[in-house]
């Protein structure tokens, strides 16, 4: 008696679900690249704030006089009596400085947080990385903020267009980059 041969087809292939920690490198890469951008970028910022300090006291008190709308006799007439005196752009350099070493420190701890959870490969920045990533980009955003709102005092949009574009291109990247940092990957089904 003969037995009956049992035809076996392969199990077909079937998505196993990754372990928790084994992604990692998706979005937090560029969300940590987005961080350490923005940290070693302001920290070259305020090493040329330091070093040419001269240029920089120049620009602000430049503003601050509003000695070029001065010398227009169509731009800017009804606001010069907004103008300081020069001797407060020093005072002004020393503390924006201060501002941007301090947003300078809340950025890289944000930056070296997201590092730490690239490297152990988490799924998603941990609340502690997100938290000092968030404040150290809104003191980053604030920043510009600050600086758009004092140049518009001024007037400075008339006679010094390309810094208030750095400024305006500044505010832009640090509220792109919050949206970056606050993505959470998508979840697998």
């Amino acid at each position: 008696m003969s037995t009956p041969t049992v035809k076996t087809e392969p199990a077909p292939l079937r998505l196993v679900d990754e372990p928790e920690r084994s992604g990692g490198t998706g979005i937090i890469l560029f969300q940590t690249l987005i961080l350490t951008w923005a940290a070693a970028w302001l920290t070259l910022v305020v090493t040329n704030n330091i070093n040419d300090f001269g240029t920089n006291r120049a620009l602000i008190a430049g503003m601050f006089t509003m000695d070029e709308l001065d010398a227009d006799t169509v731009l800017g007439n009804g606001i010069e009596w907004r103008a300081i005196p020069e001797g407060l752009a020093v005072p002004a350099l020393i503390g924006v400085i201060a501002y941007q070493l301090l947003t300078i420190v809340l950025l890289w701890r944000g930056a070296v947080f997201a590092i730490r959870a690239l490297l152990r490969r988490e799924p998603a920045l941990p609340a502690r990385a997100l938290r000092a990533a968030n404040l150290g980009l809104s003191a980053f955003a604030g920043l510009f903020v600050v600086f758009l709102c004092g140049g518009m005092w001024f007037g400075y949009w008339m006679k010094m267009g390309p810094v208030q574009m750095v400024h305006l291109t500044g505010l832009i990247i640090s509220i792109l980059a919050v949206i970056v940092v606050n993505l959470q990957p998508r979840a697998r089904v």
